[in-house]
């Protein structure tokens, strides 16, 4: 299955490579799932 995603910056258009694009979406989620992970953990 292929799921598509949009992603929206305010970063003029081809400012960033698709790979650093990768890389700054992959670099927010991590920081949003370490939150959840440790208030999962502390409210069980």
């Amino acid at each position: 299955m292929i799921d598509d995603r949009l992603f929206i910056t305010s970063l003029p258009m081809n400012r960033l490579t698709p790979a650093q694009c990768a890389s700054a979406i992959r670099a927010h989620w991590g920081i949003e799932n370490d939150c959840f992970w440790t208030l999962d953990t502390q409210w069980n």
